[in-house]
């Protein structure tokens, strides 16, 4: 599972995760600590910003990320 909590609202969120993915995450947390980090090196938050520049990028329109987590 992936624990984390959401920095907009505080509510902590358990997401789960298949054994390919789980080892390969945790291989790297061994290795290096947090894994989501910017360029800075801290840890990334603005996932919602890159989402909406990503899209606009490859020419999609009118798929919010929200939208996109409910086809998965």
């Amino acid at each position: 599972m992936i624990r984390l909590q959401q920095s907009k609202t505080g509510t902590r969120v358990v997401i789960p995760v298949g054994g390919p993915l789980k080892a390969a995450l945790e291989a790297l947390r061994d290795k290096v600590g947090q894994i989501l980090l910017n360029s800075d090196g801290v840890p990334w938050t603005g996932f919602r910003s890159s989402w909406r520049k990503a899209c606009a990028s490859a020419g999609v329109v009118g798929v919010t990320l929200n939208t996109f987590a409910g086809l998965l």
